[in-house]
């Protein structure tokens, strides 16, 4: 089962009356579910163990400090790789998320989001490229953003590597569409 819930592991009792109630159950049912990264800990991170969890996933969103501070992320990136050693101490899998096309996108904030996938080693990693919300910061500001797209179209940026001939276009300064793919 997978739990979409943005804020599972934050709301700490709920997240806790969930486990015990797993435990108490006796079902042993197989869960993942999506984290921030500042909700990890050892405590909570091996009471999921417990209650079946078996895949964490994480949205880190790039490597680059100054653009994640950016996008208000709130998080620092020594923060992230304490929360993936907490989770795979615990023997839970850790996929990484990352957004790719964020303001101030380089090759260079490119290189240091694969250096950061080599060095945690995740059992999984998903990359997208920004999507731009109408009514969002970016979409109201994309000069401010070092962001180009045009504000008419929208897709959803899934798929499979090779089929994004659909996709809106959205570059930086020093990166093109093209480039970001």
């Amino acid at each position: 089962a997978m739990i979409f819930d943005d804020e599972f592991v934050s709301n700490k009792a709920r997240l806790n009356e969930f486990c015990e109630l797993m435990l108490d159950s006796g079902i042993d049912i197989k869960w993942r579910c999506l984290a921030r990264v500042t909700s990890i800990d050892e405590r909570t991170t091996s009471l999921m163990k417990r209650a079946g969890c078996v895949e964490i996933a994480v949205g880190i969103e790039n490597a680059n400090q100054t653009i994640l501070r950016s996008i208000a992320k709130g998080i620092k990136l020594e923060t992230a790789k304490k929360a993936i050693k907490i989770i795979k101490k615990n023997e839970i899998r850790v996929k990484e998320l990352f957004i790719v096309g964020l303001p101030g996108e380089t090759p260079e904030s490119i290189r240091e989001i694969d250096a950061v996938v080599k060095e945690t080693k995740p059992d999984d990693v998903d990359f997208t490229i920004l999507s731009v919300f109408p009514g969002s910061e970016i979409y109201n500001n994309p000069a401010k953003f070092d962001i180009m797209f045009n504000p008419k179209c929208y897709s959803a940026y899934k798929g499979r590597p090779g089929e994004y001939g659909h996709l809106c276009k959205i570059s930086t300064s020093q990166m093109s569409f093209e480039d970001l793919i």
